[in-house]
Order: structure tokens, then C-alpha cells, then sequence
């Protein structure tokens, strides 16, 4: 029994906060800065995560995290992300939030 509790908490844990390999490219600022100033502005992205299943908010909001960029990967092929607004719902653990996709460093 508890080698199966075991298994059953390494591939919760394993499964929180997925990333593709093309999203870890992409940046992630909090907060509009100087950084972005010349930066080509490609597109709204916005993610929803429902977190009833994770673990912790903290771990919600990264999957969202992870999310954003790459959904700003996959729409525009974006370098950045700048985030915008977040929504996060303490009862029900459901994260929103809201960004600019950017190039930054493409040529």
C-alpha cells in the first residue's frame, strides 16, 4: 500500500508544471518594463487552469505560466511573453491570466 501511495505522489508531482521545449524558450516578464521598450508587440494570449487537481496555487500559477508561453509560442512564435493581469481564485485554485506575446530577439 504504501508503495503504491508512493507512485501515486511521484507522477502527481511529475505532472504539475509541464513545459514543451519550445515554450522554455520563451521569457516570461511580470510586469511591463524598459526591458520590452523594443519589443514588436504580436498578439494578446490568455490561458485559464484549473488547479482543483494540482497540488498547490503555487503550482497552478506556473502551469499557467507555462501555459502562456506556449500558447504565445504556438499563435505568433513569440521570444516573450509580458503578463498583464492575473486572476487567481483561492476556492476553486482556478488561475487566468492575460499577456502580450513579443519579439524581442528575433531578427
Amino acid at each position: 500500500m504504501k508503495a503504491l501511495i508512493g507512485v501515486l505522489a511521484t507522477i502527481v508531482v511529475t505532472g504539475c508544471a509541464t513545459i514543451t521545449p519550445e515554450a522554455q524558450k520563451v521569457q516570461v516578464h511580470e510586469q511591463v518594463s524598459t526591458l520590452v521598450d523594443d519589443c514588436v508587440k504580436l498578439g494578446p494570449v490568455s490561458v485559464t487552469v484549473n488547479g482543483l487537481t494540482k497540488l498547490s496555487p503555487d503550482d497552478v500559477y506556473l502551469q499557467a505560466k507555462n501555459d502562456i508561453r506556449h500558447l504565445a509560442w504556438e499563435r505568433y512564435r513569440a521570444d516573450t511573453v509580458v503578463l498583464l493581469n492575473k486572476d487567481m481564485s483561492l476556492y476553486s485554485r482556478n488561475t487566468t491570466i492575460q499577456g502580450m506575446a513579443m519579439n524581442c530577439y528575433s531578427t
